[in-house]
């Protein structure tokens, strides 16, 4: 797990799964025959504890280590995305990132066939007195192995706002909330970043994070390209939901991910090494071209309250670039 210690951007952090194949089904025997197999037990928290901790000690010597090949095997898109980002970066600065452990987890469990979970939890790093607190989404492969997909930190309102994940279900995104509500979402979410209309904030509550420093970053973004005789253009291709949401007590918490694009055009267009997402993509060498396009996956996770009462809380996100193409 990719994790920037606490001085450092929360955007850029990432995190990486351990490959865990769990064996949840069993056969009693007596001494002379085999019982009757019966239902596979349920994935209870003792279960998904045991899931959690391997991928605590699995993970966080690939993350000291900036084991990029063991991110790419036990981790899935998005999450990997920020976690070679996060490596790269430190790479660059030639330092390594610290170890980790989570402690406390509660934990959001399907009733059925587990094939995914959340969790959140207290997050301590190695050296550090501070503690964050993370959300995480974790996936069941086909082959039995457990990979996590999402992941954010979050900061004291979140924190509140999770108060009754324990006691929560894990359900299908697409079952906890209507198709055409996750597109409104999204829209509304990718509008936001760049500030390109009044914000709906009867739809996603107003925050920090998402209206100021995304989209103002954005604005300083812009402008400084403009300054050097180049124009940047966002935009927005595709929403992807976790496959599971948990439905609490506040409302329905649940990840969703924007693919989205930036493109940079201009006489001279050009990016080089020190430009931050030049380097969480490890590039060292400067670009130049007619055209340079970033393909970038931003991780937004929200409560949504039941039955529309009051606009969607946004209480964590992550960013983070995944490729960059030049057309000479």
């Amino acid at each position: 797990m990719s994790r920037l210690r606490p001085n450092r951007s929360p955007l850029a952090g990432g995190i990486l799964a351990v490959l865990l194949g769990f064996g949840l089904t069993g056969c009693a025997r007596s001494e002379t025959a085999a019982a009757a197999p019966g239902p596979a037990p349920a994935f209870g928290v003792p279960a998904a504890t045991e899931v959690l901790a391997a991928f605590d000690n699995a993970d966080s010597a690939a993350t000291v280590a900036g084991d990029v090949a063991g991110l790419r095997t036990s981790e899935v898109s998005p999450s990997l995305d920020g976690s070679v980002a996060a490596v790269n970066k430190a790479r660059l600065v030639k330092r390594n990132q610290p170890g980790f452990r989570h402690v406390d987890p509660v934990f959001a469990l399907p009733a059925d066939a587990a094939g995914c979970f959340l969790v959140t939890a207290k997050l301590r790093l190695t050296g550090e007195e501070l503690r964050m607190t993370d959300v995480s989404h974790f996936l069941r492969t086909p082959e039995g192995s457990w990979k996590l997909s999402h992941n954010v930190q979050i900061g004291p309102d979140g924190q509140a706002a999770l108060a009754s994940l324990g006691s929560a279900s894990a359900v299908a995104s697409a079952e906890a909330l209507p198709d055409e509500l996750r597109q409104r979402l999204a829209a509304q979410l990718f509008t936001r970043t760049i500030g390109s209309e009044a914000p709906d904030t009867t739809l996603v509550a107003s925050n920090v994070l998402l209206d100021r420093r995304f989209a103002g970053g954005w604005a300083v973004y812009t402008q400084q390209m403009q300054g050097v005789g180049m124009t940047v253009a966002r935009t927005f291709s595709r929403a992807q939901w976790s496959d599971c949401a948990a439905r609490t007590s506040a409302g329905t918490l649940a990840f969703v991910t924007l693919a989205v694009s930036d493109t940079i055009t201009g006489k001279a267009a050009s990016l080089t090494p020190d430009a931050p997402d030049m380097a969480a993509l490890g590039r060292s060498a400067a670009v130049h071209g007619r055209s340079i396009r970033i393909a970038r996956l931003q991780t937004f996770l929200l409560l949504v309250p039941p039955d529309g009462t009051a606009p969607a809380k946004l209480l964590g996100l992550a960013d983070a670039p995944v490729s960059l193409d030049v057309a000479k």
